[in-house]
């Protein structure tokens, strides 16, 4: 067994960071196509995007890619330091 602390964050919490600091609508449980009562665990340390996650950044910004995108955007608020280095548990409940 093996004991490990998460910072634990709902869907809507994590949309509207993404809205208020990069101005994109943004619906994580259509990017992930997730369903009810999930949870998703993603641990980020700031390390900057590759060539290809540049251009998938870009991408998503001027909304030409819009799936798939969650832990490109974890990746991102924490690189840009709106969110801590942690290990991210992403609840979707409705």
């Amino acid at each position: 067994m093996e004991k490990k602390t998460y910072l634990e964050m709902d869907y809507p919490e994590f949309d509207a960071l993404v809205e208020k600091h990069y101005g994109v609508e943004f619906e994580v449980v259509a990017s992930e196509e997730w369903g009810n009562d999930q949870a998703h665990v993603y641990t980020i340390k700031k390390e900057e995007f590759d060539q290809w996650d540049t251009l998938r950044w870009e991408n998503f910004l001027s909304g030409k890619e819009y799936m798939y995108m969650a832990w490109l955007v974890f990746q991102k608020l924490v690189n840009d330091s709106i969110l801590p280095e942690g290990t991210y548990l992403l609840r979707v409940s409705w």
